[in-house]
């Protein structure tokens, strides 16, 4: 076992060792140390804010006309009618022949709101924490910030490692 550890750590310090001593057709070492360093980590650039709060308010706007109107675009509709039997059938179809009822279910019907320890529900705050389009400046404000703090951090590692 012992044997079998020692070729191990050889096998390993020979395979990250030799491109620093092979040679290319030039007679240069595959790999120089002096060219090793961190990898350039940036952050994508920052989106134009001017219009933001425009784009935000016409989306309120038009989420805002959803409302009734569109329930029955978003919810299923199903047709219910009962045969001879009495028993009552369902289906995505209207029967052919047959008086049936026209139902639309509405999507958030099965939805029950959780309730918190101070008797609101849950689903009346967001989490804390989250980030809302309240003020979309603000959050794209502290944004920059985190992409400042992660610059700064990035020179202090290249900085140590020169």
């Amino acid at each position: 076992m012992k044997l079998f550890i020692k070729l191990l750590l050889f096998t390993v310090v020979l395979a990250v060792g030799a491109p620093f001593l092979l040679k290319d057709e030039d007679g240069r070492p595959l790999l120089d140390a002096s060219k090793l360093r961190m990898p350039e980590l940036g952050t994508p650039p920052m989106p134009d804010l001017s219009r933001l709060e425009e784009a935000v308010e016409d989306t309120r706007r038009k989420l805002s006309r959803l409302g009734e109107e569109s329930r029955e675009e978003m919810g299923a509709v199903v047709y219910k009618w009962r045969d001879a039997q009495g028993n009552w059938h369902f289906s995505d179809d209207p029967p052919d022949g047959e008086a049936s009822e026209r139902v639309t279910l509405d999507p958030a019907a099965n939805v029950v709101r959780l309730q918190t320890a101070s008797g609101g529900t849950a689903t009346d705050a967001p989490p804390a924490g989250s980030a809302t389009l309240s003020n979309p400046v603000r959050l794209m404000e502290q944004a920059r910030g985190v992409d400042r703090l992660a610059r700064e951090r990035l020179q202090r590692q290249e900085h140590a490692l020169q």
